[in-house]
C-alpha cells in the first residue's frame, strides 16, 4: 500500500471497520492495495456509475 497521504491508514481503518464496499477518493493510487480488505477505491464518477446515476 502507498500511504502517502499520512491520513490514509486511518481512513482506511475505518473503512474496513465500518463494513463499507467502496472508498471513494480523487486519489486512487494513495490506497492501491486496499482491495486485499475487501475494499474497491473508485473516484466519484466510477461511485456514480456504479449506483447508476452515471451512464
Amino acid at each position: 500500500m502507498n500511504y502517502a497521504m499520512p491520513m490514509a491508514i486511518t481512513v482506511e481503518k475505518l473503512a474496513v471497520t465500518a463494513g463499507c464496499g467502496y472508498m471513494v477518493t480523487y486519489n486512487v493510487a494513495d490506497f492501491e492495495g486496499v482491495e486485499v480488505f475487501g475494499l474497491k477505491v473508485v473516484t466519484s464518477r466510477e461511485f456514480l456509475q456504479v449506483i447508476g446515476e452515471l451512464p
